[in-house]
C-alpha cells in the first residue's frame, strides 16, 4: 500500500486552519501536521495575543469560515460596529479546530527555521526547533506556508546607552496580551506607545483603563497617524454599505473591465468620473465630521492627507469599537501625543528627536510587521517570488534591472486606465524590497510554469480577505491536489500580476508597497477563483452585503463536480 501523502502546513492562524479543513474534506488520507511557534493556535488571534480591549473591525457574521458560524454569546455586550472581541475569535478558532477534526494535528511551540527543496526535486525540507531547543529534519510531499504578514514583529533598531541601559520593560505590540498584566500592575504608573496604527490604538486602551498615564509617540519619519474609519452609518455597521455588489463598482480594479469601471474610473464620461469623486468626498467629509481632526490636540492624530480617505490610503485604514480613546485624547485625560522619532533610549528615559524627553515604565513598539520569509534562502526567495532586498538583486540574479521594463509597462497601463491614480495626495516611498510576484498571492510562477504542484502560499492579500478565506483555501488545496488545471497564456498570468501590483502601489500608497494590501479589492479576485474552480458566485443584491456565509457548502459543490 502507498505511503499517504505527507502535508505540512506552517501557521495555525485563520488561513492555516482554513486550509486544513478542506485539505481533510477533499483527500481524508493526507498524513497532516500542522507546525506552529506558539503555543496556541488562531496566528493574530491566538491566546497570548487577545485580550478585552483588542477588537475585530467588522462585525459579527462577517468573520468566519462559511461552514461554521461564530455565534454571539448570550447576553455577551454589542461593541460599536457590533465588532467581535479578540477572546471570542480566539474561544472561535478552538471550536473551529474541534469541529474539523484539527486539533490533534498542531504540534505547538515549534519554530520554523529554513525551508528548502529535498534532494529528490519533488518535497521539501523543514528545519524546526522544538521548545526545548532541539532541532529536528521534517520531509514533506506538499508544504502550505500560512504565516501571513502579522508574524514577525517590526522593531526599531534605536540607540541605546552603554552607560546607562534602558531598564523598563520593552516589547512589540504583539505581546501586548501576554504582558497584559504587567501593563496593568500597580507599580506601572506610565506607558510609552511607539507608532500610530491600530495596534497602538489598542494599546493605548489597555494601558488608560488601567489608569496609567500614556505618552503615544508617533514617527514623522513614517506614514503617519492612521485614519479612523466609521464602525456605524446610520446604526448599521459600515460593512454593511460599503461591502456590496453595487458599492464594489464604486472602487477601480485593473482585473476587471465592466461599462461601469469605463463609467467611473476611465475619465471617458465625465458625469461617472465627477460622480464617483462625489461619492469618495461624501465619505471622507462623513469620516471628518465624526472625528474632527483639525480641533486641539486632535491635529497630533490627523493623518497625512484627510481629503478622499476612504479612497486613497497611505496606511492601514482602522475602525474603533467606541469612543472612549477618542474622548480621552480630546480632553487630553491621561494620555498625551508627541509627533516625533525616537533617537535615543537610556535609563528610564526616551528621547525623541525634538529634545523632549519622556520617563516610562514600559515601552510598547506598535511599529508593524516585518513582511519577509526569513525561513527560505535569498534565491530560493527570489524564484518563489517572496520579497527580497532590492539592493541584494545584482547578487541573487545578476543581470536583471529593477524595476523590470515589464513592470514599468505595467505602472503606464494602470495610470492610462485610471488617470486618478497619476496625482497622489503624498509622495510614495522608494521601496527597499520586492513586492509578492504569485499568481493569486498563492502560487509561485515559476512552480506554476513547471506544474509543480508541492507549494502554496496563504494569507497574503491584506486587508480583508477573511471573507474568501475559504475560496483561497479550496483553491490551493485544489491546485496541490491536481484537481484544478491553469490553462491561461503564461505570459499573460504574469502581465495580470504586475499590473495589480502597479496598481495596489499607486492607489494604496505607501500601504501596499510591498505586502499586498487589498481592503476593496479581494473580492474581484475570490470571483476570479472561483471561475477557475468552476464554482458559481454567489449571486447576490445590488445592496446586499458581502459575508463568508454567501459561500457556504463551496467545497462540497466542488467536490460534486470533481469526485
Amino acid at each position: 500500500m502507498a505511503e499517504p501523502t505527507k502535508v505540512v502546513i506552517v501557521g495555525a492562524g485563520w488561513n492555516g486552519l482554513m486550509v486544513a479543513k478542506t485539505y481533510l474534506k477533499i483527500n481524508p488520507a493526507i498524513s497532516l501536521t500542522i507546525l506552529e511557534a506558539e503555543r496556541t493556535l488562531g496566528g493574530t488571534w491566538s491566546g497570548d495575543r487577545v485580550y478585552p480591549e483588542f477588537h475585530t473591525q467588522v462585525p459579527y457574521g462577517r468573520y468566519e469560515s462559511c461552514d461554521f458560524p461564530m455565534t454571539r454569546p448570550p447576553a455577551a455586550p454589542r461593541a460599536g460596529g457590533d465588532f467581535i472581541p479578540s477572546l471570542r475569535v480566539h474561544e472561535y478558532l478552538v471550536e473551529f479546530a474541534q469541529r474539523f477534526n484539527i486539533a490533534d494535528k498542531i504540534t505547538y511551540n515549534t519554530s520554523v527555521e529554513h525551508i528548502q527543496r529535498h534532494e529528490d526535486g519533488k518535497g521539501w525540507k523543514l528545519d524546526i526547533r522544538r521548545e526545548n531547543g532541539e532541532r529536528e529534519v521534517i520531509i514533506c510531499d506538499k508544504l502550505v506556508v500560512a504565516t501571513g504578514v502579522h508574524s514577525l514583529p517590526n522593531v526599531p533598531d534605536i540607540p541605546t546607552s552603554t552607560e546607562e541601559p534602558f531598564v523598563p520593560l520593552s516589547f512589540h505590540s504583539r505581546y501586548v496580551g501576554r504582558h497584559y498584566d504587567d501593563i496593568r500592575s500597580p507599580s506601572v504608573n506610565v506607558v510609552t506607545i511607539y507608532g500610530g496604527g491600530k495596534s497602538a490604538y489598542d494599546a493605548a486602551q489597555v494601558a488608560l483603563n488601567a489608569g496609567k498615564h500614556v505618552h503615544w509617540v508617533i514617527r514623522t519619519s513614517g506614514s503617519g497617524a492612521g485614519a479612523l474609519a466609521l464602525p456605524e452609518i446610520n446604526g448599521k455597521p459600515a460593512t454593511d454599505m460599503l461591502f456590496t455588489p453595487a458599492m464594489e463598482f464604486n472602487n477601480p480594479h485593473p482585473m476587471r473591465n465592466t461599462w461601469w469601471d469605463w463609467f467611473f474610473h476611465s475619465g471617458g464620461s465625465r458625469i461617472g468620473y465627477w460622480l464617483h469623486w462625489a461619492v469618495a468626498g461624501l465619505a471622507s467629509r462623513m469620516m471628518l465630521s465624526k472625528w474632527r481632526y483639525d480641533e486641539g490636540v486632535m491635529k497630533n492624530l490627523k493623518p497625512p492627507f484627510v481629503d478622499r480617505i476612504y479612497f486613497w490610503h497611505n496606511s492601514s485604514v482602522l475602525a474603533l469599537p467606541g469612543p472612549e480613546l477618542i474622548d480621552k485624547v480630546r480632553n487630553e485625560d491621561g494620555i498625551t501625543i508627541h509627533r516625533a522619532d525616537i533617537t535615543r533610549l537610556s535609563g528610564r528615559t526616551i528621547h525623541l528627536a525634538n529634545g523632549t524627553t519622556l520617563e516610562t515604565d514600559i515601552l510598547i513598539y506598535a511599529t508593524g510587521y516585518n513582511i519577509h520569509h526569513t525561513t527560505f534562502s535569498e534565491r530560493d526567495s527570489w524564484e518563489l517570488g517572496l520579497p527580497v532586498r532590492i539592493d541584494r538583486i545584482p547578487v541573487i540574479a545578476p543581470g536583471t534591472s529593477w524595476p523590470t521594463e515589464s513592470m514599468e509597462r505595467a505602472d503606464q497601463e494602470v495610470l492610462q486606465r485610471f488617470p486618478r491614480l497619476r496625482n497622489p495626495p503624498v509622495k510614495s516611498k522608494k521601496p527597499t524590497w520586492t513586492q509578492y510576484r504569485m499568481y493569486r498571492y498563492i502560487l509561485p510562477f515559476e512552480l506554476l510554469r513547471r506544474r509543480d504542484r508541492s507549494l502554496a502560499f496563504v494569507g497574503y492579500m491584506g486587508g480583508g480577505t477573511i471573507i474568501g478565506a475559504d475560496v483561497s483555501a479550496l483553491w490551493a488545496v485544489a491546485w496541490m491536489e491536481g484537481k484544478l488545471e491553469i490553462t491561461r497564456d503564461f505570459e499573460e498570468m504574469i502581465k495580470e500580476s504586475e499590473v495589480l501590483n502597479a496598481f495596489l502601489k499607486r492607489r494604496y500608497i505607501n500601504a501596499s508597497q510591498e505586502a499586498p494590501y487589498l481592503p476593496f479589492d479581494g473580492t474581484v479576485i475570490i470571483r476570479e477563483m472561483m471561475k477557475e474552480l468552476d464554482v458559481p458566485h454567489p449571486n447576490l443584491g445590488a445592496w446586499t452585503p458581502h459575508f463568508p456565509s454567501a459561500y457556504r457548502g463551496i467545497v462540497e459543490t466542488w467536490l460534486a463536480k470533481h469526485t
